[in-house]
């Protein structure tokens, strides 16, 4: 259970709005009282939380005997929400990235990153290079942590006509994948 509140909440739901809705999973069409003794959230809380799942579309609500009661969206829709978030922030991104160009212009730029993430998200950032890239790295030690990907890598470098000028620190395995 703590995983699928995980996911729910990594895709923008508050921790509130997860719990509630897996509730309404659990229990199925029913109101908001039911609701709220099964997530163990106070009723005003859930009813709140309720109403905002379904201005988000996920839950619709039944009108029965005078009572609202809440009936969940297939899992489904939790695909619709995080890709729609996602297309708003790609369409996003020019307007950010002007702001950033705007401010920051052609400075030289520093960055410092750790662990295998970080040497990815470098290798991305020179595929996106215009020009030429000039890096410092330790070959060896990129072959050690991800051995292929530095091949598949080169290539993509290569095929997106990206040049390269590197220092790296010397290793017996650096020089054999220059020269190899």
């Amino acid at each position: 259970m703590n995983s699928l509140l995980q996911t729910l909440t990594d895709v923008g739901l508050t921790n509130e709005e997860a719990r509630v809705y897996l509730a309404c999973l659990s229990v199925g069409t029913n109101p908001a009282s039911t609701i709220a003794r099964s997530c163990d959230l106070k009723r005003e809380t859930c009813n709140y939380t309720l109403k905002k799942l379904v201005a988000k579309g996920i839950l619709s609500t039944v009108f029965r005997d005078g009572a609202t009661f809440y009936t969940p969206e297939p899992p489904e829709k939790l695909v619709t929400l995080a890709e729609s978030r996602l297309l708003s922030i790609t369409k996003s991104v020019p307007l950010l990235q002007q702001m950033m160009n705007a401010k920051v212009g052609n400075q030289a730029k520093v960055k410092m990153y750790q662990g295998t993430s970080g040497i990815e998200t470098v290798m991305e950032d020179v595929l996106k290079v215009h020009g030429e890239a000039l890096t410092y790295t330790n070959l060896g030690a990129m072959l050690a942590l991800l051995g292929d990907k530095v091949t598949d890598f080169r290539e993509k470098r290569k095929h997106a006509h990206v040049k390269s000028r590197t220092i790296s620190t010397y290793s017996p395995e650096a020089k054999a994948y220059v020269t190899g």
